[in-house]
């Protein structure tokens, strides 16, 4: 049963890790015009950084303290709270059309 929650950490992990990159890094990485969409970025890496401060709570406790039950909700928490801090602030931030 330990090998299969590790097994089950690790992936949830490894997934977190990849959601995180591909916004958080390529939010960094993008060479649009900065003045057009400065709020977004700054939502983007608001909500990036407090994701991956959920996955470094999450390889403490499961990697480190050998937790896994925790460390995989605190994997799948950091991307829950990612997605709705990034939808929450895109929502209030920025100039949405409805139309």
């Amino acid at each position: 049963m330990e090998f299969l929650l590790k097994a089950v950490y690790y992936g949830v992990s490894a997934v977190s890790v990849l959601v995180f990159g591909l916004f958080f890094f390529g939010n960094l990485m993008d060479s649009s015009n900065p003045s057009d969409t400065w709020v977004s970025r700054a939502v983007l890496i608001f909500s990036g950084v407090t994701g991956l401060s959920f996955l470094g709570w999450s390889f403490v406790a499961g990697h480190m303290g050998e937790q896994w039950v925790v460390g995989i909700g605190l994997a799948v928490a950091g991307m829950v709270v990612f997605g709705v801090m990034m939808l929450a602030g895109m929502l209030m931030f920025t100039n949405v059309k409805w139309n």
